[in-house]
């Protein structure tokens, strides 16, 4: 259906969130604490993708989702281009809080409950970096972790395979990738001793 400014606005909280369209891939999600918030689907290079648009009216909702089209027309992506956005108009730290936030309320936790969730954790945890990238940092070390292991495997003449912070390799070779994984893990982080590597058998 489509939808008016005050068919939104009446719109009431259920158990569960639930999405109420209006017209061109643009819809209205509703989440059980009454947060509301306009979100447009759309395709790009054969993908679905959601972009979201915030809380604000109709009338504005509908003025980003025809940008976004217009974007698509261009052969932009409306959604790489608002987080582009975001990410030069703020800091990274608060770029990623509020990403953060913002998959938070995709699970039905309010601004209110994501921010006394954040104080709690730091409470326990007082020297957690929260929102300072450092889990991008930390992905990227254990790439190049991956990646030394895989080289050491080329000039042996060894098939590795990575499977997320690990490598596969023929039972043959298992103690050959536990030894390489250390000494690779030592190297990147200039450490000794510290790795420990768990092997799994089918």
């Amino acid at each position: 259906m489509n939808l008016t400014q005050s068919k939104v606005d009446k719109l009431q909280p259920k158990d569960k969130r639930y999405v109420v369209k209006d017209s061109g891939g643009l819809s209205v999600c509703v989440q059980p604490s009454g947060a509301k918030s306009f979100q447009l689907r759309y395709r790009f290079h054969g993908r679905q993708k959601t972009l979201s648009l915030g809380d604000i009216s109709l009338k504005d909702a509908r003025a980003k989702a025809q940008a976004a089209r217009v974007a698509i027309y261009e052969g932009e992506d409306p959604q790489a281009k608002a987080l582009l956005r975001k990410e030069t108009q703020m800091s990274f730290g608060d770029f990623l809080k509020q990403q953060a936030a913002s998959s938070a309320s995709l699970k039905g936790i309010n601004g209110g409950q994501f921010a006394r969730l954040t104080e709690a954790a730091l409470k326990v945890f007082p020297r957690l970096e929260l929102f300072s990238g450092w889990g991008l940092y930390a992905q990227n070390l254990e790439g190049q972790i991956l990646k030394r292991v895989m080289l050491e495997g080329v000039k042996k003449g060894i098939v590795c395979l990575p499977v997320h912070d690990a490598v596969a390799v023929q039972q043959e070779h298992l103690e050959w990738a536990k030894d390489t994984m250390l000494e690779c893990w030592d190297r990147q982080m200039e450490t000794t001793g510290l790795a420990r590597v768990k092997i799994d058998l089918p």
